[in-house]
């Protein structure tokens, strides 16, 4: 066992095969507080990632998940101190996705699975840059099972989603893989 940081309290979420730690660390003292998603790699110091507001000494966002290339999917507060799904690159900084909700999972191709919630339960969206958000619920081809919600909870590098499906108002609930498909010409 190491430890990855004796003076820093953090939680970490998500590891790679490069030793790149993602987590979220709290922290307060007399010039900030909050909580910050923050990068852990070995031998550096740790790289906090801010929010989407830019207020100073007041970051909010907490890391979900981190690539092989380093992209980090994280949720951060953006404007009306809302949660936004976003990602960090270190050429890039911080972007949101366009997805108020909670960050899941992200590839090696920076695929990502998030979900928002609803009063039916959590919505599971898929994003990539070229095509956008993609509710899971509506990339389903004809002929499939029919669901009330579709909640994606980790993406593989062929691009296949993990995640549960309900029926029946949450009465039934069933896990499911999400296989992608050539569109037919």
């Amino acid at each position: 066992m190491r430890i990855l940081k004796p003076n820093l309290s953090a939680t970490p979420e998500a590891i790679n095969n490069k030793n790149q730690t993602v987590g979220t660390v709290r922290f307060s003292n007399a010039y900030s507080s909050g909580s910050n998603a923050v990068v852990l790699r070995p031998h550096h110091q740790p790289i906090r990632l801010g929010d989407l507001r830019d207020i100073p000494g007041r970051p909010d966002s907490g890391g979900s998940d981190i690539n092989e290339i380093g992209t980090v999917l994280l949720t951060a507060v953006g404007d009306g101190n809302i949660g936004q799904v976003a990602l960090w690159t270190a050429r890039e900084g911080l972007r949101s996705i366009g997805l108020p909700g909670r960050p899941y999972a992200i590839n090696n191709r920076n695929e990502v699975v998030a979900s928002s919630g609803s009063a039916a339960g959590d919505i599971g969206f898929f994003w990539r840059d070229d095509v956008g958000l993609v509710r899971l619920l509506d990339a389903l081809v004809s002929g499939s099972p029919m669901f009330d919600t579709i909640a994606g909870f980790d993406i593989n590098d062929s691009g296949m989603i993990s995640g549960t499906a309900t029926r029946n108002a949450g009465a039934i609930r069933v896990a499911v893989v999400l296989t992608p498909v050539t569109p037919a010409k």
